[in-house]
């Protein structure tokens, strides 16, 4: 008898909820989410201009998109998916898929030495979520198209 009350109040302590919250970054920085996983950027954050998500295309490459290239002759970026091709030069809002001419908010560019690029460019390619938190500044990519609640811990 004395076991089993041991085990239900140990049960119990543990399964209590932990009140403490830690803040996972700095304030000063933009926190990148891909399916639930925090991604460390290092030294190619991303990057938010006139209310448009920017990643670096390595980062697209890694987490979307590995056949993406960089065509350094013509200093543009092309991706393919099954029935679309899309093209985006270097710091020009001009672009195409499937050799149709449309245009971007922002252009692809280069900062820092990396070129980045708008994600919500490709996200009708890749079937993905973009949700961009000014607020705690949190950028949340999704695959699954569902919607995140997304705030900052507060220390």
């Amino acid at each position: 008898m004395l076991v089993s009350f041991l085990i239900v109040v140990i049960t119990l302590y543990i399964s209590m909820p932990n009140e403490q919250t830690v803040a996972p970054y700095s304030n000063n920085t933009i926190a990148l989410v891909i399916k639930a996983d925090l991604i460390n950027c290092g030294n190619t954050p991303p990057v938010v201009e006139k209310n448009q998500v920017l990643l670096p295309i390595n980062m697209i490459k890694k987490y979307f998109d590995p056949n993406l290239l960089w065509d350094q002759k013509m200093h543009r970026i092309v991706t393919t998916s099954k029935d679309k091709v899309v093209k985006m030069s270097l710091n020009s809002i001009n672009a195409s898929v499937n050799n149709k001419p449309i245009s971007s908010y922002v252009p692809a560019k280069l900062i820092n030495g990396e070129i980045y690029m708008p994600i919500s460019f490709l996200k009708n390619i890749y079937g993905i979520n973009i949700q961009n938190n000014t607020e705690n500044k949190v950028i949340v990519i999704d695959y699954n198209q569902r919607k995140l609640r997304v705030q900052r811990l507060k220390n």
